[in-house]
């Protein structure tokens, strides 16, 4: 059977706008002013933290701990960052903005006949809560998460853990996703095909000059795939 893995975040699901609603929730339910200035605070925050984990800098465990840790610290809340981003987290699973031409693109992946497999970073219960809210969970064969696999993307070790559970091959299998740390440089490093979502219209970088690439989901066809 051919195979797909397909990060979650920022390519199935819009991260920047579920996470901004889980915040706003969040920092209401704890009487911690909302504006658009704390939101920037956050996605400044967020931001440099989880690239230090791309880095292998900080795993995922100490990214949400320091992120709620800094942000409190910021806003001059007194809230203990334990329950800030347990609430986060909860209002995090609750919010799922596809991506434009997820939808189609999965369907078009299912009638092709791929085992279909979610992949990513982050927390499995908040992850599973967010596809079933997005009623794009019926489309997987399974779901990886890096607190349960026990390695992070862009480890060799997440990709290869993937495999054994889907017993698929390494050289048969695709990884899209839209981050070139996490999604394509550690799917090359496994022996995986990378697809880059490439949503941003960023430049290819020097060192993939026959990275397979897409601006948008539903062009997934047009690479023969």
């Amino acid at each position: 059977m051919k195979t797909i893995f397909l990060d979650i975040d920022d390519t199935l699901l819009d991260y920047e706008k579920g996470s901004e609603q889980a915040l706003k929730k969040t920092c209401q339910q704890l009487d911690i002013g909302y504006s658009s200035a704390t939101l920037a605070i956050y996605r400044q925050i967020d931001k440099m933290l989880w690239s230090k984990q791309k880095k292998g800098e900080l795993t995922i465990e100490e990214v949400l701990r320091e992120r709620a840790r800094q942000f409190l610290e910021q806003t001059q809340s007194s809230q203990p960052y334990q329950r800030f981003q347990t609430m986060f987290q909860q209002h995090l699973g609750e919010e799922a903005v596809v991506i434009k031409g997820a939808l189609e693109m999965l369907s078009y992946l299912q009638q092709k006949g791929y085992g279909l497999y979610a992949a990513s970073n982050g927390i499995l219960a908040t992850q599973l809560k967010r596809l079933a809210k997005a009623q794009l969970l019926h489309f997987f064969d399974d779901t990886y998460v890096s607190d349960e696999i026990g390695y992070e993307k862009p480890d060799p070790e997440f990709f290869n853990e993937c495999l054994k559970r889907s017993g698929a091959a390494a050289e048969a299998t695709f990884m899209l996703g839209d981050s070139l740390t996490a999604d394509i440089h550690g799917a090359i490093n496994a022996g995986l095909i990378p697809i880059w979502f490439n949503k941003h219209q960023r430049s290819r970088p020097a060192d993939l000059p026959e990275l397979l690439e897409l601006t948008k989901l539903e062009e997934l066809p047009k690479l023969g795939i």
